[in-house]
């Protein structure tokens, strides 16, 4: 396996664990407004990737569309530990291929 390739691989391992570990955090704070405030505030992922900057993707075709939406109103805590664990498991296949 190259160098860029090992290096390309580390840094998804790393992004992987980050978001995962990112999400019981997001919980925690939730649930610390939850009880400040007594309102969940039911930040979902596309609050997310507001919060980053990136707006919400649209597509052209209905169930497309539909399939985003979905994806997007999950809650922020889910959507972050899914995705880590999805770039996590990528980047450790691109590393070892079965």
């Amino acid at each position: 396996m190259t160098r860029m390739r090992e290096m390309a691989a580390e840094f998804l391992i790393r992004t992987g664990l980050t978001l995962a570990v990112l999400a019981p955090i997001v919980l925690v704070i939730e649930i610390v407004e939850w009880v400040l405030t007594g309102t969940w505030p039911g930040w979902s992922l596309e609050d997310g990737l507001l919060f980053v900057g990136i707006e919400a993707p649209l597509a052209y075709f209905d169930l497309t569309q539909f399939i985003l939406d979905l994806i997007i109103d999950l809650p922020l805590a889910i959507g972050l530990y899914l995705i880590g664990l999805l770039v996590f498991r990528l980047a450790l296949d691109a590393v070892d291929p079965v």
